[in-house]
């Protein structure tokens, strides 16, 4: 193949991957040179290298633009399954360019307006920059909607117009009847948190931002708060309901206990940032469990 021709795109297909070559003809299509062990599962591109990951065939990387690829799994058993590929960016500015270009413009002043009647999309905004600014906060909506000056109905729109596009995340005070939660508390989570509380090194900010990425990986919809402010991050509901809390830090156990003597259930989960072990005493068994181990294992 001619070395005038550009490499332009990569694509991954159920087998392998495809490259697309810029031509004056037009776009060709032709395989690379592997990886061919597996489906191809997710495809990052990190500087000049490419990371490929597949199912059974664990983690491949290309030099060359995808032409060639290593297989790099030293430490990983054999034939590893790998779903997914993550590299950390540490740049502040590159991140903020992303959340407003991707996010703010373009689902806020442009998906959005598109798809609803949006007068005040400047409101719209300020309301998804405090829930990213603050995640998990407990709101009112009266005195929310007086602080923005616009009315609880229409925050109320508003609220659901970022929850139809995914960019919060609504939890409701978990009461044993879906009438009565409708009247009580609630919690917003954002999809995304805003880069100035991402990048601050001080452990409450750190455990924020780690509360806000359990939450949504759980994909829950309730916490629980009492009178007596004993509370819980995550009721998952069902026959039985599970509390979860998530702990960056020291590990508390009040508010499970607390919820677990008032609804009659044996088990809790807390999820930690490095902990592990079980806590199994008087009926009640709370199982302390890494993020990593609950979500991968």
């Amino acid at each position: 193949m001619s070395q005038t021709k550009k490499l332009v795109a990569i694509f991954l297909t159920g087998m392998g991957i495809l490259l697309s070559f810029a031509q004056p003809s037009g776009a060709q299509w032709v395989p690379s040179g592997g990886p061919g062990c597996g489906t191809i599962t997710d495809l990052v591109v990190c500087g000049p290298n490419l990371f490929a990951s597949t199912r059974g065939g664990g983690v491949f990387m290309s030099r060359d633009n995808g032409t060639s690829w290593t297989a790099i799994n030293s430490g990983l058993p054999e034939c590893t399954s790998v779903q997914c590929l993550m590299v950390g960016v540490k740049d502040a500015e590159i991140i903020r360019k992303y959340i407003k270009e991707s996010i703010v413009e373009k689902v806020i002043y442009r998906d959005i307006p598109n798809l609803f009647r949006i007068k005040e999309i400047s409101v719209l905004e300020s309301l998804l920059t405090l829930f990213m600014d603050d995640p998990g906060q407990i709101i009112d909506l009266a005195s929310l909607a007086n602080d923005l000056k616009i009315s609880r109905q229409t925050l109320s729109l508003y609220l659901s117009y970022l929850e139809q596009s995914f960019l919060v995340r609504k939890l409701h005070n978990f009461a044993g009847s879906r009438r009565k939660v409708e009247r009580k508390l609630k919690k917003i989570y954002p999809a995304v948190v805003s880069p100035v509380l991402l990048f601050k090194e001080d452990d409450h900010s750190r455990s924020r931002v780690f509360e806000s990425s359990v939450v949504n990986q759980l994909n829950s919809e309730f916490f629980w708060r009492d009178p007596y402010k004993n509370e819980v991050d995550v009721i998952l509901d069902g026959p039985s309901p599970l509390p979860i809390e998530i702990k960056y830090g020291k590990i508390e156990t009040g508010g499970v206990r607390a919820f677990m003597k008032k609804f009659k259930v044996s088990e809790a989960i807390i999820i930690s940032r490095d902990k592990e072990y079980v806590q199994d005493s008087r009926g009640q068994k709370i199982s302390v469990v890494p993020a990593f181990k609950h979500f991968f294992s």
